[in-house]
Formats: structure tokens, C-alpha cells, sequence
């Protein structure tokens, strides 16, 4: 028999014994409290008029945790590696983490230099700290650069790729993420 079809726990009337559900392997549910549907269903209109659906944000719009801005600040970068940090979040790609303009060309020491017009020592001097401190990961292929961004600090979408979650596993940024919840 298909163990898929095996049920493995159910939901049952308390007080008829009554089986109402079936639960498989697998399966997921979601139990919301009547105090909770209560709440949604009498300040529907308030939880509506408060959401803002489009507040300007574009397709690059990404995530940075209250946890991670804290532990950037206690980093003591020096302003040229924040505004470095800034322009590669500002590219990092969706899912991947590839810090690339839009068509997965990766940006380049040199192409931020122009950017943020700064001297291209002072850039790669910025992105030597940046990867020793694990906020960015940087790579080779096919003779070319590529950087990545720690997911643990900053992500677009909501999951990573397996490959980005391998590179940055054993970073502190990780660690502390474990401890802190």
C-alpha cells in the first residue's frame, strides 16, 4: 500500500469521538482560534484601509532584518564600505544572491568605483573587509569575479537557492541568527 495514503494522525470531535480529518505524511494545517477569527472579522475594514500594496518600492526591493542592521552597525565599517555594501545590495539578484546588474552580469570593483566615485583602491580595499567579515562572499568563474550577499543579513524573495544557504552556512552571521531567536 502507497504509504502516502496511510493516515498517520487525526482530527477528532472531543466530545462525539467523531473523526472530522484525516492527517498524511506531509500534510500541514493551520489552526486559528476563534478569538483570532473573531478579531479578523470585526476589524476587517481597519486591517484593510491600514495595508499600503504599492508604496513605491520596484522589482529590486529587498529584505534586511532588524537583527542583521544591528549587528552591521556593531561592525564599525568605515563609510566607504557602507556605501560599497549598499551598491551590492542594491544589485543583488533574486533567489541566487549573485550581486549582478539585471541580465546575471556581475558587477565589477571597478564598475562601482565609477559608481560612487571612489577610488578603485578604496573599493577593493571595501570588498576585502566585506568578505572578511562574511557580509559578502566572493567567488571565481570563468575567470571572472562574482560576489554574493549573505542571505543571513540580506535576500530578495522568500527562499535562497542551496548553493547560496552552502556558502554562507558557517559564517558568524548564521551563528548569531541560531542564538538570537
Amino acid at each position: 500500500m502507497d504509504e502516502d495514503k496511510i493516515a498517520v494522525s487525526y482530527l477528532v470531535d472531543c466530545s462525539s469521538g467523531q473523526i472530522l480529518n484525516e492527517i498524511y505524511r506531509g500534510d500541514s494545517f493551520y489552526v486559528r482560534r476563534q478569538k483570532q477569527k473573531d478579531y479578523s472579522a470585526k476589524n476587517k475594514n481597519d486591517i484593510e484601509k491600514d495595508k499600503v500594496y504599492d508604496f513605491g518600492q520596484d522589482a529590486k526591493f529587498s529584505m534586511l532584518s532588524s537583527f542583521s542592521a544591528k549587528q552591521l552597525a556593531d561592525e564599525k565599517l568605515t563609510a566607504s564600505q557602507y556605501r560599497v555594501m549598499l551598491i551590492m545590495i542594491s544589485n543583488t539578484n533574486y533567489k541566487s544572491g549573485l550581486i549582478a546588474f539585471g541580465n546575471n552580469r556581475p558587477i565589477t570593483a571597478e564598475w562601482i568605483s565609477n559608481e560612487l566615485k571612489i577610488d578603485k583602491k578604496t573599493t577593493e580595499s571595501s570588498i576585502k573587509v566585506l568578505v572578511d567579515k562574511g557580509i559578502i562572499y566572493q567567488g571565481m568563474t570563468n575567470h571572472k569575479t562574482q560576489y554574493f550577499f549573505n542571505p543571513y543579513i540580506q535576500y530578495r524573495g522568500k527562499w535562497i537557492n542551496k548553493t547560496l544557504y552552502e556558502m554562507f552556512k558557517n559564517t558568524k552571521w548564521a551563528k548569531n541568527k541560531e542564538t538570537s531567536t
